[in-house]
């Protein structure tokens, strides 16, 4: 009769399998979530994978600042920034500016908040899709005037971006049409925002030092007032608006850059 243990080492039944490494599924999730990259593509925000929300920013922005470079080699500023946000906006979905979109248009065609949250996460309407169009157009315009400072911007836009999602979800109520207070995302506590945090502004102060200071308070500055807008509008947040915030906070920080950047 065989000895258990070889038929343990022989790959039967009483070995586990091994299992993927938790850190790796949830980058995968964090991927999913945020780019189109993932054949399983999952609703944000989920839990832990949240702290990983920043690094993809972070690759984002890495390959923004790539299809720049080559982009003004080839046909310079003007055709260059028209390729990043096209490419951005592949690689996410159109997510980001979608969800703006997607609250603007229905900000203005409702009155009441439970007609706004249908019209938040109902079907993409004629209007939605001329608000997308000129979202991205808007991109298109901060980054071609975008000179001295255009490296921080193609980078430093997505990350702040994507660590403002965590902002919003952590600890926030979810938005609901029937009144029920329920989070939004339970598995998002503060070990997953102060860890979003440590590698988004270590990132930030690192590299760009008082530019990174700046350019990190406005970002916080917008995603608190937007987290308390919303709480106090909506009485809590949905996947729509964090897509919303994620991109007012992209556009405003490359804005900031234009008016801060030398003549």
């Amino acid at each position: 009769m065989s000895d258990p243990a070889e038929i343990s080492q022989a790959g039967s039944p009483l070995r586990p399998k091994e299992e993927s490494s938790p850190a790796l599924a949830e980058i995968g999730s964090a991927v999913g979530a945020l780019t189109i990259l993932c054949s399983a593509r999952r609703e944000h925000v989920t839990g832990s994978s949240a702290l990983f929300y920043p690094l993809i920013g972070l690759a984002l922005g890495v390959v923004s600042l790539a299809i720049d470079y080559v982009g003004r080699l080839a046909a310079g500023r003007l055709l260059a920034s028209v390729a990043v946000v096209l490419v951005a906006a592949v690689l996410t979905g159109g997510r980001p500016a979608l969800g703006l979109s997607r609250m603007l248009i229905a900000g203005l065609t409702s009155r009441r908040r439970d007609t706004f949250l249908e019209r938040l996460d109902g079907p993409v309407t004629p209007p939605m899709r001329a608000a997308f169009a000129f979202v991205l157009l808007a991109e298109m315009i901060c980054l071609s005037v975008l000179v001295s400072s255009r490296p921080a911007g193609l980078v430093f836009a997505p990350l702040l971006g994507r660590w403002s999602m965590v902002v919003l979800a952590t600890g926030a109520r979810a938005a609901r049409s029937d009144g029920r207070r329920l989070k939004f995302a339970p598995g998002v506590t503060f070990r997953e925002f102060g860890w979003a945090s440590t590698i988004t502004f270590a990132v930030m102060f690192g590299t760009a030092e008082l530019l990174g200071v700046v350019l990190g308070v406005a970002a916080a500055v917008i995603s608190v007032a937007a987290r308390v807008s919303l709480h106090r509008w909506l009485d809590g947040v949905t996947t729509t608006t964090l897509d919303a915030v994620c991109e007012i906070v992209q556009l405003l920080t490359v804005l900031i850059l234009v008016v801060l950047q030398r003549p």
